[in-house]
């Protein structure tokens, strides 16, 4: 893992974006670390100025190789300088580009999410109602078959029930008249009953 990664720093999110506390936090925390950096490198520019401040040191080798270095730690310095105001510019949360796209951002996906969870919904109850119609027309369909069977069934009942009753009245031609009064009687009353169980299966 390198530098860049090891250094890599991770907001939380919030509502409108990134945390502002982690953010002014981190920016706290930069800024003293730059400091600290800065002062150590003013206090070693000033121990190699005052290495290089004897006439004798000004020839040397040793001399040209800490003029080098304080000519390297001046610019590190003032690079450090440079980004500690950079990135206390960049970083507010108020003002930065970066944090305003990333909550635009986060705003489109809780509404995107808002929405899909409202299609979800809508189309669970469509099919739930679905469902609900199709069992009440295989149930209403079954009552109609049900009732076509009954009127069928009586109607059979009865065509047999009038076969039998002729044959009865014809094999009773040679008996009395009240006899055969009282067979007739009989059919008649069974054919209002059956025509009263047709009724009640309409």
């Amino acid at each position: 893992m390198g530098n860049d990664e090891k250094n890599m720093v991770a907001f939380r999110l919030s509502r409108r974006g990134y945390d502002r506390q982690d953010v002014n936090r981190y920016i706290e925390e930069m800024s003293l670390r730059f400091t600290a950096s800065e002062n150590a490198l003013r206090s070693r520019i000033k121990e190699l100025e005052a290495r290089l401040s004897g006439e004798d040191c000004e020839k040397s080798p040793v001399a040209e190789k800490l003029t080098a270095e304080n000519r390297a730690l001046r610019e590190e310095n003032r690079r450090l300088a440079e980004e500690n105001s950079r990135l206390s510019e960049d970083c507010r949360p108020e003002d930065s580009a970066e944090y305003r796209e990333i909550s635009e951002k986060l705003g489109d996906i809780i509404l995107k999410a808002n929405l899909d969870a409202d299609r979800v919904k809508n189309e669970a109850e469509a099919e739930a109602e679905k469902l609900m119609s199709e069992a009440s027309e295989r149930a209403d369909a079954v009552r109609l078959k049900s009732a076509v069977d009954a009127r069928v069934l009586l109607s059979n009942v009865r065509t047999s029930l009038g076969d039998l009753t002729e044959k009865q009245l014809s094999a009773l031609k040679t008996v009395s008249k009240d006899t055969v009064s009282e067979y007739e009687k009989l059919y008649k009353e069974l054919e209002e009953r059956f025509d009263a169980m047709g009724k009640l299966t309409l």
